[in-house]
C-alpha cells in the first residue's frame, strides 16, 4: 500500500509525502532485495530526481505486487487513480497506453473516453473506465 501511496504522491508532485511512504516500504520490505529496491528509489526522490523514481517504483510494483493483472489493466487502474485525483493528462497518458495494447474491441471503448477527457466529463470517464476495469 505504502508503495502505491509514494507513487501517487510522486505523479501529485508532493516528493515529502511519497518520501514519507518510501521510508515505511523500506521498513517493511519483505527481503533484502526490495528493501535495497526501495532504498535506491528513495535516493532518487531525495536527489530530486521524482520522475525517474516514480517510473522505477511503478516498474517495481507491477512485477511484485500485479502479477495476476496484465499491463493493460494495470494501466486502467493508474488511469482510474489519476481521474479520482483530478489529473486529466495522467489519466489520458494511461488510457493511451492501454489503448496500444488492448484488443481491437476494447480499443474501441478506450477510444471513446479520450474526447469525455478532454471535455473533462468526469462521470462518463469513470463509468467507462469501471466497464473496462470490471470487463477484466
Amino acid at each position: 500500500m505504502h508503495h502505491w501511496m509514494a507513487y501517487r504522491a510522486l505523479k501529485d508532485e508532493d516528493p515529502g509525502r511519497a518520501e514519507h511512504h518510501l521510508v515505511h516500504a523500506v521498513e517493511l520490505a519483505p527481503d533484502e532485495a526490495h528493501r535495497r529496491s526501495m532504498d535506491s528509489i528513495l535516493g532518487l526522490v531525495r536527489a530530486k530526481r521524482n520522475s525517474l523514481a516514480a517510473q522505477r517504483l511503478l516498474e517495481i510494483m507491477s512485477a511484485t505486487f500485479t502479477p495476476k493483472i496484465t499491463v493493460g489493466q494495470m494501466h486502467l487502474r493508474l488511469a482510474a487513480s489519476a481521474r479520482e485525483a483530478g489529473d486529466v493528462p495522467e489519466t489520458e497518458h494511461h488510457v493511451r497506453h492501454y489503448i496500444e495494447m488492448a484488443s481491437p474491441h476494447d480499443q474501441r471503448h478506450a477510444q471513446q473516453l479520450l474526447p469525455l477527457l478532454r471535455k473533462r466529463d468526469v462521470l462518463s470517464v469513470k463509468k467507462r473506465l469501471n466497464h473496462l476495469m470490471m470487463a477484466k
